[in-house]
């Protein structure tokens, strides 16, 4: 039970950085980022480039990965998204073909197989009785440093200051001087680069491969329907919601798990059609 619980944590933190991620876009950029998964797993291959064969350090291949997909999702907002001006449906078409875009050269690159990061720290401790890997332990302790710098930022910055008040209302804010292109720009890249962590973080544990965009994405929008359309505290709490379903569902009703955690998003969103922490917000036709 100690290991699960291990597993559980770790897991849920990394659904947080992915969720929250996919979170600020929303928020901010009023459309859902289709290729959010995509960033989740470009992060991964970019690291695993990185450190494999560049033989950069562990911690500087890690920054580096995330500065890099950062740094792409700020210009793919500026040249690609922006210019759609938050319509739905070239957003949509926009984004399905950015993500057969990343897809497609990872494909191309890496191949079809699932590969594995080295983990940074090999070995186990002992808790509670029970053998736990050291890298789990890390991977969880690094997610929790990123949502902690996350919530300082928004909080405490005059940058996550104009980022939710871009978020709560774009005219206001632009005519309080606030430049919203710009700030829409680092939303997305902080967003982005979220996701990349996750991706780098999920696959020291367990794999990676060209294919696994698309399951990230469902698990972010899970996440967020059921914490709250734009709540980060919400997408806080849903995750360890979820991260619960996927880590005791097996134990508790097998192969049916994920109809476990189905079924709690259901009755969760019949007694709050809004989510956990969410409030309605308007988007553009």
């Amino acid at each position: 039970m100690v290991s699960l619980s291990v597993y559980w944590v770790t897991l849920s933190l990394n659904y947080v950085l992915l969720a929250t991620g996919l979170t600020l876009t929303i928020s901010i950029m009023r459309v859902v980022n289709l290729a959010h998964g995509h960033f989740y797993m470009a992060g991964a291959f970019v690291f695993l480039v990185l450190f494999k064969q560049a033989h950069l350090y562990y911690g500087i291949a890690i920054l580096l990965s995330i500065v890099t997909v950062g740094g792409l999702g700020m210009l793919i907002e500026a040249k690609l998204y922006r210019p759609l001006g938050g319509r739905i449906a070239p957003s949509i078409v926009c984004m399905s073909g950015l993500l057969l875009i990343l897809e497609g050269i990872a494909v191309v690159v890496f191949g079809p197989d699932f590969r594995d990061i080295p983990p940074l720290l090999a070995g186990t401790v002992n808790v509670g009785g029970t053998v736990v890997g050291i890298e789990r332990i890390l991977v969880a302790c690094v997610a929790l440093l990123a949502m902690a710098g996350l919530f300082y930022l928004l909080r405490y910055t005059k940058l996550g200051k104009s980022m939710r008040a871009t978020a709560q209302d774009r005219e206001a804010a632009s005519l309080m001087g606030i430049n919203v292109g710009l700030v829409s720009s680092v939303s997305m890249g902080i967003g982005v680069a979220l996701a990349a962590l996750a991706g780098i973080q999920i696959s020291a544990v367990y794999y990676i491969s060209p294919f696994v965009g698309i399951g990230a994405l469902v698990t972010s929008i899970l996440v967020i329907t059921l914490g709250g359309m734009g709540s980060v505290m919400g997408a806080f709490i849903a995750a360890f919601v979820i991260g619960a379903c996927d880590s005791f569902g097996p134990m508790l009703v097998g192969r049916y798990y994920q109809l476990l955690g189905l079924g709690i998003i259901t009755l969760i969103l019949l007694l709050r059609p809004l989510g956990l922490l969410g409030t309605p917000f308007e988007v553009s036709d």
